[in-house]
């Protein structure tokens, strides 16, 4: 996932270089910090979390689990002082209970490991923090230097990940499929 993201990050640097002049690349220190922490909350947490779980969980489980995102941002909406409408809070109320009913333990064949459920609801957490944060952080105007700001970033930081966690050992290129790449 590192190495798509920053390819996927470098093609959209380019794109946007080219349509509109490398100036435009130009951000602030501050939208620099603002993109890295959506990159890390979204793509390394979220995404990057449900990848590392569903190798422990049925994939119908783990969809199940992803789907409490809204619960978390209605959350945070209420933490922050917004009062989403009662329709809103009932519908992610009744939705949540579902998910539970659902992924209840014991109601999936197959070996469920505890830590995956943990990793990809705490994944969801940090979507959601992170879509809370996004229209706050102060973000490039242009929405397709944040997002390679975002791939960028975390990109790089789920190359690091895979070094500590040791996923290059064994690797061998030439074992990929052209497809794959």
């Amino acid at each position: 996932m590192g190495l798509r993201f920053v390819v996927a990050g470098l093609i959209l640097a380019v794109a946007v270089a080219l349509g509109s002049g490398w100036r435009t690349l130009r951000v602030s220190s501050r939208e620099l910090r603002a993109g890295a922490v959506i990159g890390v909350l979204l793509l390394v947490c979220g995404n990057g979390g449900v990848a590392r779980a569903e190798k422990t969980l049925p994939s119908g489980l783990a969809a199940l689990l992803a789907a409490a995102m809204p619960l978390w941002l209605v959350l945070l909406r209420r933490l922050s002082g917004d009062h989403p409408r009662a329709l809103t809070l009932a519908g992610t109320l009744v939705g949540f209970v579902g998910i539970a009913v659902l992924a209840r333990p014991g109601s999936h064949g197959g070996q469920v490991q505890a830590w995956g459920i943990v990793v990809i609801l705490v994944g969801t957490r940090c979507w959601a923090i992170g879509t809370f944060l996004s229209p706050r952080l102060g973000l490039p105007a242009n929405p397709f230097v944040g997002t390679t700001v975002e791939m960028l970033t975390a990109g790089l930081v789920m190359l690091l990940l895979s070094l500590v966690l040791h996923e290059w050992n064994g690797f061998q290129p030439a074992a990929v499929p052209a497809e794959a790449w």
